[in-house]
């Protein structure tokens, strides 16, 4: 049996959780950018995860479900890029 490394109960980056002498190096602009594209690049992670998870699952509901959290997950990262794009 496949064994998957769902990291459960980690959260996304927080703009608090980069180290505060990241910002000191450029500016504000830049480190909220970089910011979010960590929280876009955690979410896409988690999707893929879960088309990982549903490619290996014998049950189509269960499968389907999951494959549904993937695209929810996908598109959080959507709408976190475009708000860092306004």
């Amino acid at each position: 049996m496949t064994k998957f490394a769902l990291r459960c109960g980690v959260k996304p980056p927080q703009v608090t959780e980069i180290m505060a002498s990241d910002i000191r190096g450029r500016g504000v602009l830049e480190y909220l950018s970089a910011a979010t594209q960590q929280r876009a690049a955690y979410y896409r992670d988690k999707a893929a995860q879960f088309r990982e998870i549903a490619e290996a699952e014998p049950i189509g509901r269960l499968r389907e479900r999951l494959l549904h959290l993937a695209r929810q997950y996908d598109d959080v990262a959507e709408i976190v890029e475009a708000r860092r794009q306004r």
